[in-house]
């Protein structure tokens, strides 16, 4: 099978956790994951990895109400995900719709 490229975007509703990738089954993803703040005022967000799907937990959080500064970016490389056993999914949320989310990546 080709590598294929991904290219996955949201915006959120204010703090309401929000699918941003899923992990085909039997695939495995390398993704960058950027989080832009396009407001004037600070805001806080989170992120977090479902491994197989699993309901959210603490230990799942990559980051937990981290502050970006107005107009500020926040990114994160080289994070790999499967879906093996099940589907993992990256998860996000923030305390304000300005807070736009994207993830770049291969999925292999």
């Amino acid at each position: 099978m080709a590598d294929v490229f991904i290219n996955a975007q949201t915006v959120v509703v204010a703090a309401t956790d929000t699918t941003l990738y899923t992990v085909p089954l039997t695939t495995e993803a390398v993704l960058k994951i950027t989080a832009t703040n396009i407001g004037g005022t600070a805001r806080t967000f989170r992120i977090a990895v479902r491994r197989n799907g699993a309901a959210i937990a603490n230990q799942m959080y990559l980051v937990f109400d981290a502050s970006i500064v107005a107009q500020g970016t926040y990114e994160r490389a080289g994070i790999t995900l499967t879906a093996t056993g099940g589907q993992d999914i990256i998860m996000v949320r923030a305390d304000h719709a300005d807070v736009v989310f994207a993830c770049y990546g291969v999925e292999v």
